[in-house]
């Protein structure tokens, strides 16, 4: 098993109806190498104490692995213009929100923050595209003008309130957020809650994250850890934390070089699940032999 991980659900599910069917299942397989030691303790425990032994390892999480490229100043500067953000205005970005309460929390916290920070931009990238429309009509319900990304070339001015509605952006347009919440960790969440948290910490943004992380468990440990990520439990802890980074640039500079630096420590865990499994066959060779 490669980066392999336990969610919470399957934890709870298996100790209560399949843990003989499950410890069989993985008596089958060699060896057990998981992203993080929380994972590690849980399939030790489904394995059961001595067969777990030499069997189980941690090698780490893969998804650090991902190309992700990060903008130069002048690449960034290039791509608020093309996003036609007023210049030096302050930006939020929601990345893969999945529902219209989870958009409902981010919208009431944009307008929150607004009365102190009259400039601030929001950008909301909903997970499924299809239901861009969907949130520029909440943005309008909220008295905002909400603006399709496709359809900025219609438009004149400036661009306060975004809805991304293209594939495979949202890793770039991280570079322009002041700060970033990851979608998917307020109620109602798929599949345990969570997205994708290392793209914006690759480009140093602080990352807020609601109360469900259950899909991207292990990033989010080592983010709050190394306190580049800030997870809130209801919508006034969120307005509280987006403040205080909103009015701290000394904080989100620490930020910045300490998100970056954990992403470039966390590099390299393919590579050694590669030599991992290169061991194992070639020892099951000599074996054969």
């Amino acid at each position: 098993m490669v980066n392999g991980r336990i969610s919470d659900r399957s934890y709870r599910r298996i100790r209560r109806f399949g843990r003989a069917t499950f410890r069989w299942v993985l008596g089958n397989v060699d060896r057990l190498l998981m992203q993080s030691l929380g994972d590690a303790d849980r399939v030790s425990q489904l394995v059961g104490g001595s067969p777990a032994v030499g069997r189980v390892a941690v090698i780490g999480n893969s998804k650090f692995d991902q190309d992700i490229a990060r903008l130069t100043p002048e690449q960034t500067f290039d791509l608020r213009l093309s996003l036609r953000l007023p210049q030096g205005a302050e930006v939020i970005v929601a990345g893969s929100t999945r529902s219209a309460s989870e958009e409902a929390e981010v919208l009431a916290t944009y307008l929150a923050l607004r009365e102190q920070s009259p400039d601030l931009c929001l950008i909301v990238a909903p997970r499924h595209i299809e239901r861009a429309e969907e949130v520029v009509g909440a943005m309008s319900a909220a008295g905002l003008q909400g603006i399709r990304k496709t359809r900025l070339a219609q438009t004149t001015g400036p661009a306060r309130h975004l809805v991304l509605d293209t594939y495979g952006e949202l890793a770039n347009l991280y570079a322009v957020a002041t700060l970033v919440f990851i979608g998917n960790t307020f109620p109602p969440v798929v599949q345990g809650g969570g997205q994708n948290l290392i793209q914006p910490l690759s480009h140093g943004k602080p990352v807020i994250v609601g109360p469900n992380t259950a899909s991207c468990r292990a990033e989010v440990a080592l983010a709050l850890d190394a306190q580049v990520c800030f997870q809130v439990s209801n919508r006034g802890e969120f307005i509280g934390t987006a403040q205080r980074l909103l009015g701290d640039p000394d904080l989100r500079s620490r930020i910045s070089v300490a998100a970056r630096a954990l992403v470039d420590e966390n590099r390299g865990v393919s590579r050694r699940y590669a030599v991992t499994v290169a061991e194992l066959a070639r020892s099951t060779s000599s074996q054969v032999e």
